[in-house]
Protein backbone atom coordinates (compact mmCIF):
# COMPACT_ATOMS: atom_id res chain seq x y z
CA UNK A 1 0.00 0.00 0.00
CA UNK A 2 1.61 3.13 -0.83
CA UNK A 3 1.55 6.69 -3.78
CA UNK A 4 4.20 4.68 -6.47
CA UNK A 5 4.69 5.90 -9.83
CA UNK A 6 3.79 3.34 -12.53
CA UNK A 7 7.12 2.73 -13.20
CA UNK A 8 10.24 3.57 -11.20
CA UNK A 9 12.67 6.41 -12.33
CA UNK A 10 16.16 5.29 -12.91
CA UNK A 11 18.28 4.21 -9.25
CA UNK A 12 14.48 4.25 -7.33
CA UNK A 13 13.73 1.09 -5.20
CA UNK A 14 11.00 0.42 -2.87
CA UNK A 15 10.17 -0.72 0.66
CA UNK A 16 7.75 -0.25 3.69
CA UNK A 17 8.17 2.17 6.24
CA UNK A 18 8.71 -0.83 9.03
CA UNK A 19 12.14 -0.99 6.73
CA UNK A 20 12.66 2.52 6.20
CA UNK A 21 12.09 3.15 10.02
CA UNK A 22 9.31 3.27 12.31
CA UNK A 23 10.73 2.71 15.47
CA UNK A 24 9.42 1.16 19.06
CA UNK A 25 10.36 4.02 21.33
CA UNK A 26 11.55 3.99 24.72
CA UNK A 27 8.47 4.97 27.14
CA UNK A 28 9.23 7.68 29.78
CA UNK A 29 7.18 9.04 33.19
CA UNK A 30 8.57 12.90 33.01
CA UNK A 31 6.43 13.14 36.05
CA UNK A 32 9.09 11.12 37.68
CA UNK A 33 11.64 13.80 37.27
CA UNK A 34 9.61 16.98 38.55
CA UNK A 35 11.78 19.91 38.50
CA UNK A 36 13.73 18.45 35.34
CA UNK A 37 12.64 20.70 31.98
CA UNK A 38 11.67 18.71 28.93
CA UNK A 39 11.82 19.83 24.73
CA UNK A 40 8.01 18.57 24.27
CA UNK A 41 7.24 17.45 20.90
CA UNK A 42 3.61 17.51 21.45
CA UNK A 43 0.78 17.79 18.93
CA UNK A 44 -0.61 20.93 20.14
CA UNK A 45 2.66 22.91 19.34
CA UNK A 46 2.86 21.45 15.96
CA UNK A 47 1.30 24.75 14.28
CA UNK A 48 3.51 27.02 16.00
CA UNK A 49 6.30 24.79 14.87
CA UNK A 50 8.35 25.45 17.94
CA UNK A 51 8.73 22.24 20.99
CA UNK A 52 6.95 23.23 24.52
CA UNK A 53 9.80 23.74 27.44
CA UNK A 54 7.73 21.93 30.31
CA UNK A 55 8.75 20.86 33.85
CA UNK A 56 7.95 16.91 33.82
CA UNK A 57 5.50 17.60 36.99
CA UNK A 58 3.41 19.87 34.24
CA UNK A 59 3.13 16.38 32.24
CA UNK A 60 0.76 14.20 33.51
CA UNK A 61 1.33 11.04 30.80
CA UNK A 62 3.84 8.75 29.44
CA UNK A 63 5.72 10.12 26.74
CA UNK A 64 8.40 8.78 24.42
CA UNK A 65 11.90 9.69 23.80
CA UNK A 66 13.09 11.21 19.91
CA UNK A 67 16.13 12.49 18.99
CA UNK A 68 17.54 15.32 16.75
CA UNK A 69 16.57 14.11 12.82
CA UNK A 70 13.18 12.13 13.97
CA UNK A 71 10.13 12.02 12.02
CA UNK A 72 7.33 12.69 13.50
CA UNK A 73 3.90 11.13 11.84
CA UNK A 74 0.69 12.53 13.51
CA UNK A 75 -1.75 9.24 14.40
CA UNK A 76 -4.91 11.35 15.20
CA UNK A 77 -7.41 12.45 12.92
CA UNK A 78 -4.82 12.13 9.95
CA UNK A 79 -7.04 13.95 7.39
CA UNK A 80 -4.76 17.36 9.04
CA UNK A 81 -1.14 16.72 7.17
CA UNK A 82 1.00 16.75 10.57
CA UNK A 83 4.27 15.68 9.49
CA UNK A 84 7.33 17.04 11.87
CA UNK A 85 10.97 17.08 11.74
CA UNK A 86 12.98 16.79 15.79
CA UNK A 87 15.45 19.64 15.36
CA UNK A 88 18.98 19.41 17.19
CA UNK A 89 19.63 19.22 20.39
CA UNK A 90 19.79 22.02 23.23
CA UNK A 91 20.06 21.74 26.79
CA UNK A 92 17.00 19.43 27.84
CA UNK A 93 16.11 15.92 26.89
CA UNK A 94 13.68 15.67 23.61
CA UNK A 95 10.43 13.74 24.47
CA UNK A 96 7.28 13.67 22.00
CA UNK A 97 3.46 12.96 22.93
CA UNK A 98 2.76 9.23 21.94
CA UNK A 99 0.21 10.71 19.22
CA UNK A 100 3.17 10.39 17.01
CA UNK A 101 4.65 7.76 15.05
CA UNK A 102 8.52 7.89 15.07
CA UNK A 103 10.58 6.91 12.01
CA UNK A 104 14.05 7.11 12.64
CA UNK A 105 17.12 5.84 9.95
CA UNK A 106 20.37 7.60 9.77
CA UNK A 107 21.13 5.85 6.03
CA UNK A 108 17.60 8.39 4.78
CA UNK A 109 17.45 11.97 4.29
CA UNK A 110 15.02 12.52 7.16
CA UNK A 111 13.83 16.23 5.72
CA UNK A 112 12.74 13.84 2.42
CA UNK A 113 10.96 11.63 4.38
CA UNK A 114 9.80 14.43 6.02
CA UNK A 115 8.30 16.04 2.96
CA UNK A 116 7.80 12.43 1.62
CA UNK A 117 5.23 11.73 4.34
CA UNK A 118 3.49 15.18 3.88
CA UNK A 119 2.43 14.61 -0.05
CA UNK A 120 -1.24 14.21 -0.72
CA UNK A 121 -1.52 10.61 -1.66
CA UNK A 122 0.36 9.25 1.18
CA UNK A 123 -2.61 11.45 3.19
CA UNK A 124 -5.16 9.80 1.70
CA UNK A 125 -3.46 6.20 1.67
CA UNK A 126 -3.32 7.05 5.92
CA UNK A 127 -6.81 8.40 5.63
CA UNK A 128 -8.04 5.41 4.19
CA UNK A 129 -6.58 3.27 7.00
CA UNK A 130 -8.01 4.71 10.26
CA UNK A 131 -9.98 3.54 13.73
CA UNK A 132 -12.80 6.02 15.46
CA UNK A 133 -15.91 6.95 15.06
CA UNK A 134 -14.77 9.97 12.32
CA UNK A 135 -13.41 13.74 12.88
CA UNK A 136 -11.15 14.26 15.81
CA UNK A 137 -11.37 10.80 16.99
CA UNK A 138 -9.54 9.07 14.37
CA UNK A 139 -6.03 7.76 14.39
CA UNK A 140 -4.32 5.98 11.79
CA UNK A 141 -2.81 2.52 12.88
CA UNK A 142 0.99 2.59 13.29
CA UNK A 143 0.40 -2.02 12.35
CA UNK A 144 -0.97 -0.80 9.48
CA UNK A 145 0.96 2.26 8.65
CA UNK A 146 4.03 -0.15 8.72
CA UNK A 147 2.91 -1.90 5.74
CA UNK A 148 3.22 1.22 3.57
CA UNK A 149 4.99 0.62 1.04
CA UNK A 150 7.07 3.89 -0.65
CA UNK A 151 9.32 4.68 -3.34
CA UNK A 152 13.00 5.43 -2.79
CA UNK A 153 15.52 7.41 -5.03
CA UNK A 154 19.32 7.00 -4.24
CA UNK A 155 20.47 8.98 -1.03
CA UNK A 156 22.16 11.79 -3.50
CA UNK A 157 19.02 12.42 -5.25
CA UNK A 158 17.04 12.79 -2.01
CA UNK A 159 19.10 15.70 -0.99
CA UNK A 160 18.94 17.04 -4.23
CA UNK A 161 14.94 16.57 -4.34
CA UNK A 162 14.87 18.64 -0.75
CA UNK A 163 17.07 21.11 -1.86
CA UNK A 164 14.86 21.96 -4.92
CA UNK A 165 11.50 21.80 -3.00
CA UNK A 166 12.55 23.81 -0.03
CA UNK A 167 13.80 26.48 -2.53
CA UNK A 168 10.73 26.17 -4.77
CA UNK A 169 8.83 26.15 -0.98
CA UNK A 170 10.86 29.10 -0.19
CA UNK A 171 9.16 31.17 -3.28
CA UNK A 172 5.82 29.82 -1.99
CA UNK A 173 6.56 30.94 1.11
CA UNK A 174 6.82 34.67 0.06
CA UNK A 175 4.21 34.92 -1.65
CA UNK A 176 2.01 33.38 1.44
CA UNK A 177 3.99 35.98 3.54
CA UNK A 178 2.69 39.11 1.13
CA UNK A 179 -0.85 37.46 0.89
CA UNK A 180 -0.86 37.27 4.75
CA UNK A 181 -0.65 40.86 4.96
CA UNK A 182 -3.84 41.21 2.77
CA UNK A 183 -6.28 40.86 5.62
CA UNK A 184 -4.96 43.60 7.96
CA UNK A 185 -5.08 45.76 5.34
CA UNK A 186 -8.59 44.84 4.05
CA UNK A 187 -9.49 45.94 7.85
CA UNK A 188 -7.94 49.41 7.83
CA UNK A 189 -9.68 49.66 4.06
CA UNK A 190 -13.14 49.06 5.94
CA UNK A 191 -12.51 51.23 9.41
CA UNK A 192 -11.20 53.98 6.79
CA UNK A 193 -14.59 53.71 4.75
CA UNK A 194 -16.54 53.56 8.12
CA UNK A 195 -14.50 56.85 9.51
CA UNK A 196 -15.15 58.67 6.30
CA UNK A 197 -19.00 57.83 6.21
CA UNK A 198 -19.59 59.28 9.62
CA UNK A 199 -17.66 62.07 9.41
CA UNK A 200 -19.63 63.09 6.46
CA UNK A 201 -16.53 63.07 4.05
CA UNK A 202 -18.43 60.06 1.82
CA UNK A 203 -21.64 62.19 0.91
CA UNK A 204 -19.93 65.71 1.29
CA UNK A 205 -20.84 65.78 -2.63
CA UNK A 206 -24.25 64.32 -2.75
CA UNK A 207 -25.20 67.08 -0.08
CA UNK A 208 -23.86 69.48 -2.47
CA UNK A 209 -26.01 68.00 -5.03
CA UNK A 210 -29.08 68.11 -2.91
CA UNK A 211 -29.16 71.73 -0.62
CA UNK A 212 -33.01 71.03 -0.10
CA UNK A 213 -32.99 67.30 1.80
CA UNK A 214 -35.15 67.80 4.86
CA UNK A 215 -32.20 68.46 7.76
CA UNK A 216 -32.41 65.97 10.69
CA UNK A 217 -33.22 68.21 13.43
CA UNK A 218 -36.77 67.87 10.96
CA UNK A 219 -36.12 63.91 11.42
CA UNK A 220 -35.35 64.05 14.99
CA UNK A 221 -38.74 65.62 15.73
CA UNK A 222 -40.66 62.96 14.04
CA UNK A 223 -38.81 60.42 15.39
CA UNK A 224 -39.45 61.76 19.17
CA UNK A 225 -43.48 61.83 18.38
CA UNK A 226 -43.17 58.16 16.83
CA UNK A 227 -41.53 56.96 19.83
CA UNK A 228 -44.08 58.56 22.44
CA UNK A 229 -46.70 57.72 19.68
CA UNK A 230 -45.98 53.97 20.08
CA UNK A 231 -45.55 54.25 23.63
CA UNK A 232 -49.06 55.09 24.25
CA UNK A 233 -50.34 52.32 21.82
CA UNK A 234 -48.16 49.52 24.08
CA UNK A 235 -49.80 51.43 27.41
CA UNK A 236 -53.43 51.60 25.84
CA UNK A 237 -52.74 47.81 25.01
CA UNK A 238 -51.94 46.52 28.51
CA UNK A 239 -55.00 48.53 30.46
CA UNK A 240 -57.09 47.31 27.82
CA UNK A 241 -55.65 43.61 28.59
CA UNK A 242 -56.57 43.99 32.17
CA UNK A 243 -60.14 45.50 31.05
CA UNK A 244 -59.14 49.31 32.50
CA UNK A 245 -60.31 52.37 30.42
CA UNK A 246 -58.62 55.75 31.09
CA UNK A 247 -60.93 58.47 32.43
CA UNK A 248 -58.46 60.71 31.46
CA UNK A 249 -54.97 61.56 29.61
CA UNK A 250 -52.93 61.65 33.13
CA UNK A 251 -51.20 58.40 32.62
CA UNK A 252 -49.68 60.05 29.80
CA UNK A 253 -47.69 61.81 32.18
CA UNK A 254 -45.80 58.92 33.05
CA UNK A 255 -43.59 58.52 29.54
CA UNK A 256 -40.02 59.47 30.07
CA UNK A 257 -38.31 61.59 27.44
CA UNK A 258 -34.87 60.19 26.55
CA UNK A 259 -31.94 62.45 28.22
CA UNK A 260 -30.94 65.12 25.35
CA UNK A 261 -27.31 64.60 24.07
CA UNK A 262 -24.53 66.27 25.98
CA UNK A 263 -22.33 67.77 22.89
CA UNK A 264 -19.73 68.96 24.54
CA UNK A 265 -17.18 66.59 23.70
CA UNK A 266 -18.77 65.46 20.70
CA UNK A 267 -17.16 66.36 16.94
CA UNK A 268 -18.56 68.99 14.72
CA UNK A 269 -21.05 67.27 12.28
CA UNK A 270 -21.64 68.38 8.55
CA UNK A 271 -24.61 70.54 7.89
CA UNK A 272 -27.86 69.58 8.10
CA UNK A 273 -26.89 66.09 10.97
CA UNK A 274 -27.77 66.07 14.57
CA UNK A 275 -26.42 63.92 17.20
CA UNK A 276 -28.75 61.83 19.02
CA UNK A 277 -28.83 59.18 21.40
CA UNK A 278 -29.61 55.43 20.65
CA UNK A 279 -32.83 55.65 22.86
CA UNK A 280 -33.65 58.68 21.04
CA UNK A 281 -34.12 57.03 18.40
CA UNK A 282 -35.48 53.50 19.46
CA UNK A 283 -38.94 52.27 20.74
CA UNK A 284 -36.96 49.17 22.65
CA UNK A 285 -33.76 48.34 23.89
CA UNK A 286 -33.52 45.21 25.86
CA UNK A 287 -31.16 42.57 25.81
CA UNK A 288 -31.46 38.11 24.47
CA UNK A 289 -31.94 35.74 27.19
CA UNK A 290 -28.92 35.65 29.72
CA UNK A 291 -28.42 32.07 31.46
CA UNK A 292 -27.24 28.40 31.20
CA UNK A 293 -28.17 27.23 27.20
CA UNK A 294 -26.59 24.39 26.75
CA UNK A 295 -29.63 21.49 28.00
CA UNK A 296 -31.95 24.15 26.06
CA UNK A 297 -30.34 23.26 22.36
CA UNK A 298 -33.00 20.95 20.42
CA UNK A 299 -31.86 20.04 16.59
CA UNK A 300 -34.84 21.46 15.12
CA UNK A 301 -37.05 24.28 16.48
CA UNK A 302 -37.22 28.07 16.88
CA UNK A 303 -33.59 29.50 15.01
CA UNK A 304 -31.21 30.57 18.29
CA UNK A 305 -28.67 33.44 17.21
CA UNK A 306 -25.84 33.42 19.35
CA UNK A 307 -22.63 35.96 19.42
CA UNK A 308 -20.58 33.52 16.61
CA UNK A 309 -24.05 34.38 14.34
CA UNK A 310 -23.00 38.50 14.82
CA UNK A 311 -20.44 39.60 12.45
CA UNK A 312 -19.13 42.92 11.69
CA UNK A 313 -21.50 44.09 8.32
CA UNK A 314 -23.45 41.08 8.26
CA UNK A 315 -25.42 38.01 9.63
CA UNK A 316 -24.19 34.59 10.06
CA UNK A 317 -26.34 31.64 9.41
CA UNK A 318 -24.16 28.92 9.95
CA UNK A 319 -23.95 27.52 13.53
CA UNK A 320 -27.68 28.48 14.61
CA UNK A 321 -29.17 26.81 17.32
CA UNK A 322 -32.39 25.69 17.87
CA UNK A 323 -34.76 26.29 21.32
CA UNK A 324 -38.54 24.26 21.93
CA UNK A 325 -41.13 26.56 21.22
CA UNK A 326 -42.48 26.88 24.58
CA UNK A 327 -39.20 28.28 25.79
CA UNK A 328 -39.52 30.73 23.27
CA UNK A 329 -42.57 31.57 24.49
CA UNK A 330 -41.06 32.47 28.00
CA UNK A 331 -38.35 34.52 25.91
CA UNK A 332 -40.56 36.90 24.23
CA UNK A 333 -38.71 40.06 25.23
CA UNK A 334 -35.57 38.53 22.97
CA UNK A 335 -37.96 37.92 19.41
CA UNK A 336 -36.39 38.79 15.99
CA UNK A 337 -38.83 39.48 13.64
CA UNK A 338 -36.07 41.14 11.45
CA UNK A 339 -34.61 44.81 10.79
CA UNK A 340 -33.32 44.59 14.59
CA UNK A 341 -29.75 46.33 15.29
CA UNK A 342 -27.82 43.43 17.02
CA UNK A 343 -24.65 43.73 19.06
CA UNK A 344 -22.41 41.05 20.73
CA UNK A 345 -22.83 42.27 24.59
CA UNK A 346 -19.19 40.23 25.85
CA UNK A 347 -16.26 38.08 24.73
CA UNK A 348 -13.87 38.44 22.15
CA UNK A 349 -16.32 40.17 19.56
CA UNK A 350 -17.95 42.35 22.05
CA UNK A 351 -19.29 45.21 19.58
CA UNK A 352 -19.31 43.34 16.69
CA UNK A 353 -23.57 44.23 15.08
CA UNK A 354 -25.65 43.02 11.92
CA UNK A 355 -29.06 43.76 11.22
CA UNK A 356 -31.33 40.91 11.68
CA UNK A 357 -32.60 40.08 8.07
CA UNK A 358 -36.36 40.56 7.53
CA UNK A 359 -36.63 37.43 5.36
CA UNK A 360 -35.10 34.88 8.08
CA UNK A 361 -37.96 34.68 9.75
CA UNK A 362 -39.44 34.75 13.54
CA UNK A 363 -36.31 33.58 16.14
CA UNK A 364 -34.68 34.47 19.61
CA UNK A 365 -31.48 34.96 20.79
CA UNK A 366 -28.93 34.96 24.29
CA UNK A 367 -26.41 37.49 24.79
CA UNK A 368 -26.89 40.11 22.36
CA UNK A 369 -28.12 43.67 22.79
CA UNK A 370 -31.14 43.99 20.61
CA UNK A 371 -32.21 48.26 19.63
CA UNK A 372 -35.59 48.01 17.86
CA UNK A 373 -35.39 50.88 15.46
CA UNK A 374 -37.98 54.04 14.80
CA UNK A 375 -38.52 54.96 11.23
CA UNK A 376 -36.32 57.22 11.02
CA UNK A 377 -33.06 55.19 11.77
CA UNK A 378 -32.05 53.01 8.87
CA UNK A 379 -31.04 50.12 10.91
CA UNK A 380 -28.38 48.82 8.51
CA UNK A 381 -27.00 52.76 8.52
CA UNK A 382 -27.39 52.45 12.85
CA UNK A 383 -25.47 49.24 12.61
CA UNK A 384 -22.43 50.35 10.50
CA UNK A 385 -21.78 52.99 12.70
CA UNK A 386 -21.67 50.56 15.63
CA UNK A 387 -18.90 48.81 13.99
CA UNK A 388 -17.38 51.90 12.87
CA UNK A 389 -13.80 53.03 15.26
CA UNK A 390 -16.30 55.99 16.48
CA UNK A 391 -18.54 53.65 18.22
CA UNK A 392 -15.52 51.33 19.11
CA UNK A 393 -13.27 53.95 20.92
CA UNK A 394 -16.80 54.47 22.95
CA UNK A 395 -17.63 51.38 23.82
CA UNK A 396 -13.90 50.65 24.78
CA UNK A 397 -14.52 53.65 27.61
CA UNK A 398 -18.21 51.57 28.45
CA UNK A 399 -16.92 48.20 28.66
CA UNK A 400 -17.88 46.65 32.29
CA UNK A 401 -16.10 44.23 33.94
CA UNK A 402 -12.23 43.77 33.82
CA UNK A 403 -12.18 40.08 33.22
CA UNK A 404 -15.11 39.50 30.34
CA UNK A 405 -15.24 42.51 28.15
CA UNK A 406 -19.22 43.33 28.60
CA UNK A 407 -21.41 45.92 26.64
CA UNK A 408 -24.79 46.16 28.23
CA UNK A 409 -28.50 47.87 27.28
CA UNK A 410 -27.64 51.23 29.56
CA UNK A 411 -24.31 51.54 27.46
CA UNK A 412 -26.48 51.29 24.40
CA UNK A 413 -29.11 53.46 25.22
CA UNK A 414 -26.35 56.55 26.22
CA UNK A 415 -24.57 55.92 23.02
CA UNK A 416 -24.50 58.72 20.67
CA UNK A 417 -25.17 58.21 16.94
CA UNK A 418 -25.04 60.93 14.19
CA UNK A 419 -27.77 61.30 12.39
CA UNK A 420 -28.27 62.99 8.59
CA UNK A 421 -31.55 62.80 7.07
CA UNK A 422 -33.40 59.47 5.67
CA UNK A 423 -32.11 60.14 2.25
CA UNK A 424 -28.63 60.52 2.83
CA UNK A 425 -28.32 57.25 5.29
CA UNK A 426 -29.84 55.52 2.24
CA UNK A 427 -27.26 56.60 0.44
CA UNK A 428 -24.41 56.16 2.80
CA UNK A 429 -25.34 52.50 3.32
CA UNK A 430 -25.47 52.47 -0.45
CA UNK A 431 -21.93 53.70 -0.98
CA UNK A 432 -20.39 51.82 2.09
CA UNK A 433 -21.67 48.81 0.92
CA UNK A 434 -20.32 48.98 -2.31
CA UNK A 435 -16.88 49.35 -1.20
CA UNK A 436 -17.17 46.50 1.05
CA UNK A 437 -18.30 44.33 -1.64
CA UNK A 438 -15.11 45.82 -3.05
CA UNK A 439 -12.58 44.40 -0.37
CA UNK A 440 -15.36 40.95 0.22
CA UNK A 441 -13.88 40.49 -3.68
CA UNK A 442 -10.23 41.34 -2.51
CA UNK A 443 -10.37 38.62 0.56
CA UNK A 444 -11.62 35.77 -2.34
CA UNK A 445 -9.61 36.43 -4.65
CA UNK A 446 -6.62 36.20 -1.61
CA UNK A 447 -8.25 33.06 -0.24
CA UNK A 448 -8.06 31.83 -4.46
CA UNK A 449 -4.60 32.50 -4.44
CA UNK A 450 -3.62 30.75 -0.94
CA UNK A 451 -5.66 27.60 -2.06
CA UNK A 452 -3.80 27.49 -5.67
CA UNK A 453 -0.53 27.95 -3.09
CA UNK A 454 -1.31 24.80 -1.82
CA UNK A 455 -2.53 23.06 -4.48
CA UNK A 456 1.02 24.12 -6.47
CA UNK A 457 2.94 23.00 -3.06
CA UNK A 458 1.38 19.48 -3.00
CA UNK A 459 1.60 19.72 -7.53
CA UNK A 460 5.67 20.05 -6.38
CA UNK A 461 5.72 16.96 -3.47
CA UNK A 462 3.91 14.92 -6.36
CA UNK A 463 6.79 15.48 -8.91
CA UNK A 464 9.15 15.36 -6.45
CA UNK A 465 8.00 11.24 -5.53
CA UNK A 466 7.27 10.42 -9.21
CA UNK A 467 11.01 11.10 -10.04
CA UNK A 468 10.20 14.40 -12.15
CA UNK A 469 11.15 17.14 -10.04
CA UNK A 470 14.87 16.96 -10.85
CA UNK A 471 16.84 14.50 -13.67
CA UNK A 472 18.58 11.17 -12.32
CA UNK A 473 21.99 11.18 -12.20
CA UNK A 474 23.29 7.34 -13.25
CA UNK A 475 26.47 7.93 -11.33
CA UNK A 476 24.25 7.79 -7.94
CA UNK A 477 24.49 4.41 -5.83
CA UNK A 478 21.02 2.55 -6.43
CA UNK A 479 18.37 3.19 -3.36
CA UNK A 480 18.81 -1.12 -3.60
CA UNK A 481 22.06 -0.73 -2.92
CA UNK A 482 21.06 2.25 -0.09
CA UNK A 483 18.43 -0.91 1.15
CA UNK A 484 20.14 -3.83 0.96
CA UNK A 485 22.32 -2.01 3.76
CA UNK A 486 19.17 -1.19 6.09
CA UNK A 487 18.21 -4.94 5.77
CA UNK A 488 21.45 -6.07 7.18
CA UNK A 489 21.85 -3.47 9.45
CA UNK A 490 18.16 -4.36 10.66
CA UNK A 491 18.50 -7.91 10.58
CA UNK A 492 22.00 -7.21 12.33
CA UNK A 493 19.92 -5.71 15.33
CA UNK A 494 17.13 -8.32 15.43
CA UNK A 495 19.48 -10.75 15.85
CA UNK A 496 21.69 -9.24 18.61
CA UNK A 497 18.38 -8.87 20.50
CA UNK A 498 17.62 -11.81 20.43
CA UNK A 499 21.16 -13.44 21.62
CA UNK A 500 20.79 -11.13 24.61
CA UNK A 501 17.67 -12.45 24.92
CA UNK A 502 18.66 -16.27 24.69
CA UNK A 503 21.90 -15.25 27.21
CA UNK A 504 19.48 -13.96 30.10
CA UNK A 505 17.83 -17.64 29.75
Amino acid sequence: MGSLPEKLPLGWATASLEVLGIQKTTLIKPSESPETTFELWSVPAYPNDAPEMVKGKEVGSNKQSVIPEDVLLCKINPRINRVWLVGPKKDYPQIASTEWIVLRNKDIDSRFMMHRLREEKFRENLCANVSGVGGSLTRCRPQEVKKFVISLPPLNEQSRIVAKIEALQEKSNRAREALEAIPPLLEKFRQSVLASAFRGDLTAEWRAQNPDVEPASVLLEKIKKERRRLWEEAELAKMEAKGKTPKDDKWKKKYKEPEPVDKTDLPELPEGWCWASFEQCAWEITVGHVGPMKSRYVENGIPFLRCQNVRPYGYEQENLAYILEDFDEKLKKSRLYGGEILVVRSGVNVGDSCVYPTDAGQSNCSDLVITRPLTGLNPFFASLYVNSPFFKDALNLRKVGNAQPHFNVGSMKKAEIPVPSSEEQAVIVNKIQRLLDYSDNVKIRMLQANRLLDSQCQSILSKAFRGELIPQDPNDEPASVLLARIRAEREAKIGNKKGRGRRKK
